[in-house]
């Protein structure tokens, strides 16, 4: 897991360092999992000269985004599991060929 900080450097610019300008330092070194829970614990939007609904709708983009990240590798998830579902099927009727041709 990430620091805010961290998070935060890796946004793009001009947010990466509006950000970081007011990071509040008490929070710089907490453990966050994602960019979005990362910009919602840095400080208090309303107190900055962005102002709420600038940092609110940048939040909501990195929301998306990794909702988007997510569906994306639990699809992923799924065609990995149904590979290996294939493979087994696949051994399995090759273990009965051996056995059909052994009986043979």
């Amino acid at each position: 897991m990430k620091t805010i900080k961290e998070h935060l450097e890796s946004l793009h610019e001009p947010y990466r360092t509006q950000a970081l300008e007011n990071l509040s330092k008490s929070n710089a070194d907490k453990k966050s999992k994602t960019k979005s829970d990362a910009l919602g614990s840095a400080f208090i939007w309303q107190l900055t000269n962005q102002g709420h609904n600038y940092w609110g709708s940048l939040h909501s983009q990195l929301q998306a985004l990794e909702a988007q990240e997510n569906i994306s590798q639990q699809e992923k998830d799924e065609m990995i599991a149904e590979d290996m579902r294939n493979e087994a099927d696949y051994e399995d009727k090759d273990i009965e060929a051996e056995r059909s041709f052994e009986d043979e």
